[in-house]
């Protein structure tokens, strides 16, 4: 039976010795202030309802649960256009952005933002910038954000989690509550435990269960995922996803979304865009490799922004994250290749 490529990470061992930089000191290095929440939604939401931007500009390539968790805290939200490779529109920014707006910008499977926020951080005074960091390990130290969210649980095995770094010192510390419950670890103890995936429907319906169960609160981060970000090695991370993006990259590139391999940022995945997605999840799904697809659904107009719903549509993930070999992405970049000669 072949090994599952994607999916659930299995929950991490605490045990393993301190590591010479950690994945939460890494991180959160350069805040004044640290805020460990349950998910990385509520982190958003606590910085909208904190800050209460007179109006809030998201990016029109979104997580739909992100529009979700400020729907009721923002007092308007509004969303800004991209190009093709998801980089933000630079002049619309600089002609749109009044003092008193909050802006949230997105790196896009790891990436840093492009040189076009530059020009609108220098030009509009008085803007508040939020940098959603949920497919973020290391950009390299390339930042822009007043605030950085972090979503742990999509790069490690850990249960749960929403790293709120406030660089700037602009928050109120918030009243962080404990949580009410922990079934919501559940299906990373099943994984642990079937490390060959015999029994995948069953903890995988789990897991979407826990996901569908995640809602914006102030509820804290449990305390097997925090000491398990204080031990994991973030350079050991870095070094596999990079090698495994790199070797799919030089196999796919013409399918890649990003018309350039990372330099000095790590990858979440390895995005692809394909007419023939359906086929190919369909395709990868059959030989137990689980492509994520970010984000079908958009919550901006689809009349004013058609191109990035179509795109949308048409983006699979490929998993590249360290728990695989380059032996695993040859499997997966030849699957892909049989619908995608």
């Amino acid at each position: 039976m072949q090994g599952i490529v994607g999916g659930v990470f299995a929950l991490e061992k605490a045990s393993r010795p301190t590591a010479s930089q950690s994945l939460l000191s890494k991180w959160t290095a350069d805040g004044r202030a640290t805020y460990l929440f349950h998910n990385a939604r509520s982190c958003v939401r606590y910085v909208v309802a904190d800050l209460r931007p007179r109006r809030l500009w998201l990016p029109a390539y979104l997580c739909p649960e992100i529009e979700v968790a400020v729907r009721d805290v923002a007092e308007l939200v509004l969303y800004y256009p991209l190009d093709s490779e998801l980089n933000p529109d630079g002049k619309f920014l600089v002609d749109e952005l009044r003092a008193g707006d909050a802006v949230l910008g997105i790196n896009y499977w790891g990436k840093p933002a492009a040189p076009s926020w530059s020009s609108a951080l220098g030009d509009i005074k008085g803007v508040i910038w939020i940098e959603d960091c949920a497919q973020t390990l290391d950009t390299g130290g390339a930042h822009f954000g007043d605030v950085r969210i972090y979503s742990p649980r999509k790069m490690v095995g850990v249960p749960d989690g929403g790293v709120l770094v406030d660089r700037a010192g602009i928050l109120r510390p918030p009243e962080l509550e404990p949580l009410c419950s922990n079934t919501f670890m559940q299906p990373y103890i099943m994984r642990a435990a079937d490390p060959e995936g015999r029994d995948h429907r069953t903890w995988y319906a789990r897991f979407q269960e826990a996901e569908a169960s995640m809602t914006p609160s102030n509820e804290a981060m449990c305390e097997a995922t925090r000491e398990r970000l204080e031990v994991i090695d973030a350079e050991l991370l870095f070094g596999r996803r990079s090698k495994n993006y790199l070797f799919l990259f030089g196999e796919l590139e013409d399918l890649a979304l990003f018309s350039s391999p990372p330099v000095n940022w790590v990858p979440f995945g390895f995005p692809l865009v394909t007419e023939r997605h359906e086929e190919l999840w369909t395709h990868l799904c059959e030989h137990r490799v689980f492509a994520a697809r970010h984000w079908r659904g958009l919550p901006s107009p689809a009349d004013e922004f058609e191109r990035l719903h179509l795109l949308a549509d048409s983006v699979l993930t490929i998993p590249c994250d360290q728990r695989y070999t380059v032996s695993d992405m040859a499997r997966v970049a030849e699957l892909v290749r049989e619908i995608c000669p």
